[in-house]
């Protein structure tokens, strides 16, 4: 009977089932919420990069740079948005069938929405800081530190495609220990001299680097808005 199964019951007591059943749908949701994250990191860097040279901007990111947001920056929020407990409204969800595909269209949707709102964004304060005239070494800093806070606040919001940012956001501890382990590395990358020379960046004044920060928070609005208008998000 164990050989020709496919499925193999130790207990059926259905207490466990549920909980099996609830522990396979969080692994599922936080696995989606895992690529989504990365899927909307590696498209708006490479997009913003492309169209920048496109209109004829100066180079938005060195090499260095954009090694260091995908694998510095985004690997440690991105495996602790893998670890995100479950939410109580996981259960609610209608079952999946077995051939449901693992990429649908809502999922591209939300990707290419965030993914293309930080693209503009991100083009719209190149223009800026061309315009006030800031200098080549600056541009190039408030670029870099503008893109990684962009990705930092949208791991926030890669924890789920429904719920609020801020909702149970104290029950991933890793998560926030991650970004701030990330900050702190961001901010060395312009305050210290040894790490600015091999980053090639420069020191920000703290008006330049909250002025960074709360441009790229902007993502945050973004994506609440889409949650609360219910854009991309099953019909149930």
């Amino acid at each position: 009977t164990k050989e020709v199964s496919g499925l193999i019951l130790l207990d059926d007591n259905f207490a466990t089932i549920v909980t099996a059943i609830e522990y396979g749908r969080k692994i599922y949701e936080n696995i989606l919420n895992f690529v989504r994250f990365q899927f909307t990191t590696t498209t708006a860097l490479l997009l913003t990069n492309f169209v920048a040279l496109l209109l004829g901007l100066p180079e938005p990111f060195k090499a260095i740079q954009m090694l260091f947001i995908n694998i510095i920056m985004d690997g440690p929020p991105a495996l602790a948005i893998g670890l995100e407990p479950a939410n109580s409204k996981v259960m609610e969800k209608p079952p999946r069938g077995k051939d449901t595909k693992y990429i649908t269209k809502n999922f591209m949707g939300v990707v290419g929405l965030n993914g293309l709102a930080m693209t503009a964004l991100m083009i719209i304060f190149y223009i800026a800081l061309e315009r006030y005239g800031v200098s080549d070494e600056k541009y190039l800093s408030m670029s870099f530190v503008t893109m990684v806070c962009f990705q930092l606040f949208n791991a926030l919001n890669c924890r789920s495609f429904e719920r609020s940012f801020y909702e149970g956001i104290g029950k991933n501890k890793l998560l926030l220990v991650s970004l701030g382990i990330s900050f702190v590395a961001l901010l060395a990358t312009i305050n210290i001299p040894e790490l600015e020379s091999f980053m090639q960046t420069t020191t920000l004044s703290i008006y330049e680097t909250l002025v960074c920060i709360a441009y790229a928070s902007s993502i945050l609005l973004i994506e609440q808005a889409r949650k609360k208008l219910g854009i991309f998000i099953e019909k149930r």
